[in-house]
């Protein structure tokens, strides 16, 4: 869900190796796959649109898929993970990606986005959980991170619940809002008073 009525703002979270996650599965009929160089950019696209994640434009998500992943096309193959439906269809996707904040290269969670038809399903957070353990398997020890923004906390809730917390150390290299102390308070403000929000409104 991405909830556009709040203010923008942009925030990084941090997972250290040893933070807990419990084991996570796909609901039944979903399935694991990966990146392939037929469908594999034409599927993420899709995935991007129907998450709402993107303005409704195939040639600018094109774009950006380019900008972001083919730098390093070779490793797709075993970084970019889709969750597919009973049919095949592409419905999810997220990508074990690469990232120097703090001056050296991290693994970094990347592009997370579920089709608005598939949503709360646990399907986010399956697919964190196996990104997961491929950072174990293939990646870079130590620390994970990803950047994510407010209008996104309802996935901000899932990342928690799988170890990552919020970043409130020295600004990121490259960060690209002012003031990072004072917007990462204010927007983790907002963040917490719209989880819980959130939360209350499951329980009805």
């Amino acid at each position: 869900m991405i909830d556009r009525t709040i203010p923008y703002m942009p925030v990084m979270m941090v997972r250290n190796d040893n933070a807990d996650c419990e084991a996570y599965s796909l609901p039944q009929g979903y399935t694991f796959d990966f990146y392939n160089e037929t469908t594999g950019r034409d599927d993420w696209i899709q995935v991007q649109l129907k998450s709402h994640q993107l303005e409704d434009d195939a040639f600018k998500a094109g774009q950006l898929f380019d900008s972001e992943f083919m730098d390093r096309p070779e490793e797709l193959k075993t970084r970019m993970l889709f969750v597919r439906d009973e049919q095949g269809n592409p419905v999810a996707n997220a990508s074990l990606w690469f990232g120097s904040p703090f001056g050296e290269e991290l693994d970094r969670i990347h592009w997370v986005a579920t089709d608005e038809a598939h949503q709360g399903k646990g399907i986010c957070r399956a697919m964190i959980k196996k990104l997961l353990d491929i950072h174990v398997e293939i990646g870079k020890p130590g620390k994970v991170y990803l950047i994510s923004q407010t209008f996104s906390y309802p996935a901000i809730h899932v990342y928690t619940s799988c170890g990552f917390e919020r970043y409130m150390g020295p600004e990121p290299m490259n960060w690209r809002v002012d003031a990072f102390e004072e917007t990462a308070k204010n927007a983790w403000k907002l963040i917490d008073e719209k989880i819980d929000e959130y939360r209350k409104n499951r329980r009805k």
